[in-house]
């Protein structure tokens, strides 16, 4: 047994000393790669002159890859957004063997060596306002390979220009570029090329309260691009961004509470013309919630010299409201007409109402007369005098109350038929294109 265990005791101690000598292995390669990398910076560097280009043109190529679109502001015309921007190009003068440090092929430069470096002067020419992210380090890196590529990535919060056409708002679709220029050097001295993975997003990175990214273009500008403060021709790239709005916040706070408004207007057509308390009401309610709903769509908007699509539905709605309170008026008005002639009839003296009265009765007495006199021969049974007069008594329905009757009959069916026409018009004429 003493054997056993003295054997078990032998068994952990060589495996303890071997662990230790890897551990001592492994940090001496470390240490070792370290200072390869430290003799290799410091080689590198020895005579680097950080003013001349590399190369005579140095081509650069660019790259963004985006975190997140914050926003897209319609009074401000603008756009803001999170990226990294990519940079590559090869310099010559840092192309070293790698099999004499170590097999390293790739090295990393830390932030105090970059500030010396050459790197190209890339600037936004639609930039309103950028920042370099420094929490909780500043956010960039600068590799060098043996080659002599050299790959640059630093991390980017920046607000663009989007000058945006509104005319078919909400149904627009817009274009927002950021254009990459050189700020100082000539396309005979740098030569600005997109990667081949120019434009990446993170898969939440399109994800906008009011707009959706639905597709981006990149293009070369380098003719297009002129300084103002310098002659000639810049280095120059762009890259647009296609965004479209989504119609459901629109639907649910504009569209859908504005044509039921038009339709409440319309309830006043099967309402009694004597009921001038409730049409009124009506109308005036719809005309008040569409002039509310239609001042509060403009205060989101710049104020634009051309009409919205937005504005000439605000528009339609108002005036289909307005016109069933127009209808009303006019209704109203003949309706009443009878009722002050008979107020200026019954203003005449008693005398000459009560002699017109019996001169109607002892007219209509004598044509009743008639008829039953013709109706004799049929057997039919004479009615008594006093019904019949009674009955003429009553009240014609005046003209004027049938054309209001008329009237109402007619805009039940002209006005919905009307605002059907309207929309058909209205979307297909703003959702094409």
């Amino acid at each position: 047994m003493k054997m056993i265990e003295t054997s078990r005791e032998r068994q952990s101690t060589s495996r303890t000393l071997s662990l230790l000598l890897l551990c001592l292995s492994s940090t001496s390669q470390v240490s070792s790669q370290i200072n390869h990398q430290s003799t290799l910076i410091r080689k590198l560097l020895r005579g680097y002159e950080a003013y001349p280009p590399p190369n005579r043109p140095t081509v650069v190529n660019l790259g963004i890859y985006i975190n997140y679109f914050y926003a897209m502001s319609e009074q401000s015309m603008d756009y803001r957004l999170s990226f990294y921007m990519r940079q590559e190009w090869n310099d010559s003068r840092f192309e070293f063997d790698s099999k004499a440090f170590s097999n390293i092929t790739k090295l990393k430069v830390d932030e105090a060596t970059i500030k010396s470096l050459w790197i190209p002067d890339v600037f936004f020419r639609n930039e309103k306002g950028a920042s370099f992210h420094k929490v909780t380090q500043n956010n960039r890196l600068l590799y060098i390979h043996d080659t002599g590529r050299v790959w640059y990535v630093s991390k980017i919060s920046a607000t663009f220009s989007c000058p945006m056409k509104l005319d078919k708002y909400p149904m627009d679709r817009q274009s927002c570029p950021i254009w990459f220029d050189s700020f100082g050097y000539l396309k005979d001295t740098i030569i600005f090329k997109w990667m081949e993975s120019s434009v990446e997003f993170d898969p939440q990175g399109k994800n906008l309260p009011e707009m959706e990214i639905e597709d981006y273009k990149t293009f070369d500008c380098t003719r297009q691009a002129k300084s103002g403060y310098e002659p000639g021709e810049y280095p120059c790239l762009v890259v647009r961004f296609y965004a479209t709005r989504p119609l459901g916040y629109f639907m649910i706070q504009f569209y859908i509470p504005s044509v039921l408004l038009v339709i409440l207007s319309w309830v006043s057509f099967w309402i009694s013309a004597d009921a001038v308390v409730a049409r009124v009401s009506i109308g005036l309610l719809t005309v008040l919630n569409l002039v509310t709903q239609s001042t509060g769509s403009r205060n989101q908007l710049p104020k634009v010299s051309y009409v919205k699509a937005i504005d000439v539905w605000m528009t339609a709605c108002l005036v289909f409201a307005f016109a069933s309170l127009i209808e009303f008026a006019v209704v109203n008005v003949w309706s009443r007409t009878e009722a002050r002639q008979r107020k200026q009839h019954a203003a005449t003296g008693s005398t000459t109402g009560a002699t017109a009265t019996q001169g109607r009765e002892t007219t209509a007495t004598k044509q009743v007369n008639l008829q039953v006199a013709s109706q004799g021969n049929r057997g039919r049974r004479t009615r008594r005098l006093s019904d019949i007069s009674e009955i003429i008594r009553q009240p014609l329905q005046s003209i004027h109350q049938r054309r209001a009757q008329t009237l109402d009959q007619i805009s039940r069916r002209i006005f919905p038929f009307t605002f059907l026409v309207f929309n058909v018009i209205y979307w297909v004429v703003y959702t094409q294109g």
